[in-house]
């Protein structure tokens, strides 16, 4: 669909405009993917004689009589508008308040809808302040059928929404161009994307809105999917390091460890390996609950990267967390002759340039950091892989920055609660 400005669609001027940009509506598409919040049922014509009490309806009728009063138990003087409507089985009493322009709108012999809330006022059943339009032949929007509520901010009504969406349904009918193929349509039973904006804002039943709903969802992952798929296809034709593996080396500092690894640890350091064996760079998730060694494993991959000549670096959400790693690797990987430093922010001045010159000359070969990592003076010779640890708890554009401090390093991303992106792209 060629996304049209709004001002071509009928009843949206330059104001109209502004107030559907609060909505992040700018233009066609955006007003027809603006789907209903929820819906409800105004099908159905009740007799006047049948409204009960505390329950909504929707009646029609004719209006018998009309005036306009003022109340002055209320404040500021408020005038009260009044209409006495009849359908033939009973009188419906309506009141609106402070609406004296209905006087010049609503007149004796008028047929309405009516839609509100029944209450019960001195033994009669009357409407406070209902829902209302004149009986037409064209078709209603807001009676008469299931409608459609929308998220709204001020300068724009209900009533008036429906109408402009109507208006660029039928603007861009014939520019519909469906982004989902036909056999996947055929195959799945879901709606074409004429039919379901139509139903998911106008539906005729319940169903027909619950099917065009499942329509767009189902949409938005299959596109999503396909992302995801081209982001992992545009990974493996990107030149990244292909580590070497030396068996020996991984004997060694399985020796400086005082426990075996367990089974699922096993399998996990095969994966990581023979990921970073590979001529495109890593992007690999390390999934475990708390305690259940994910930094083992992490210790081995980052042994494997400096043992080639790179730099590694770790970077974790707290200080905390960084002393507990930094010790971790400084026992296990230090005594092969490997420099291992921290960079936090609670380092004096002197020292934190100290570290940050010694990763520049590549002295430092593995450093575990917290955010000071992401600092702009922070530079690496060769980095070689990038370790998250918590990934949760730090922002998408704050991941990506660390390893853009290296030429394509391979990455190793370690949570207990990964979020769902994270499982999409690993």
């Amino acid at each position: 669909m060629q996304d049209l400005s709004l001002r071509y669609i009928k009843g949206i001027g330059s104001k109209l405009a502004n107030t559907l940009a609060k909505l992040e509506i700018y233009s066609g598409k955006d007003l027809l993917y603006y789907f209903p919040l929820r819906y409800q049922d105004r099908r159905y014509i009740t007799p006047i004689k049948e409204i009960k009490e505390g329950v909504h309806f929707l009646v029609k009728g004719k209006v018998m009589a009309r005036n306009v009063r003022g109340v002055k138990r209320f404040l500021f003087g408020r005038k009260l508008f009044e209409a006495v409507v009849s359908d033939g089985s009973g009188f419906l009493n309506c009141v609106w308040f402070n609406q004296p322009y209905l006087r010049d709108y609503i007149n004796v012999g008028d047929e309405l809808f009516l839609y509100g809330k029944a209450t019960l006022f001195k033994g009669s059943i009357q409407f406070i302040s209902p829902e209302y339009e004149k009986f037409s032949s064209v078709d209603s929007f807001n009676f008469g059928r299931i409608v459609g509520f929308y998220r709204l901010v001020e300068g724009i009504t209900q009533r008036r929404m429906r109408k402009i969406i109507f208006e660029g349904l039928k603007k861009f009918s014939s520019q519909l161009l469906d982004p989902l193929p036909f056999y996947i349509r055929e195959e799945r039973k879901i709606p074409n994307i004429r039919e379901a904006l139509e139903n998911i804002h106008y539906p005729s039943t319940f169903q027909d809105a619950n099917l065009a709903r499942e329509r767009f969802i189902f949409e938005e992952l299959f596109f999503s999917q396909i992302m995801v798929y081209l982001r992992k296809a545009r990974r493996v034709l990107t030149k990244g390091i292909s580590f070497k593996v030396d068996k020996d080396f991984i004997e060694e500092i399985r020796r400086r460890f005082d426990f075996s690894l367990t089974s699922s640890q096993e399998e996990a350091l095969v994966q990581i390996l023979e990921d970073m064996k590979k001529p495109y760079p890593m992007h690999r998730l390390l999934q475990g609950d708390v305690g259940s060694g994910k930094t083992a494993v992490a210790i081995f991959a980052i042994g494997v990267c400096v043992h080639s000549g790179y730099q590694a670096a770790v970077m974790v959400p707290t200080e905390i967390l960084a002393f507990q790693h930094h010790q971790a690797l400084q026992s296990i990987l230090a005594p092969l002759g490997f420099r291992v430093d921290i960079l936090v922010s609670s380092l004096s001045k002197k020292m934190r340039e100290k570290i940050i010159t010694s990763l520049k000359e590549g002295k430092t070969e593995i450093v575990v950091g917290t955010h000071s990592l992401l600092d702009e003076n922070v530079e690496f010779k060769n980095l070689g892989l990038v370790v998250i640890d918590e990934q949760h708890k730090f922002g998408v554009a704050q991941r990506a920055l660390l390893p853009k401090k290296g030429k394509n390093p391979d990455c190793l991303i370690m949570s207990a609660t990964p979020i769902p992106r994270s499982l999409a792209l690993s």
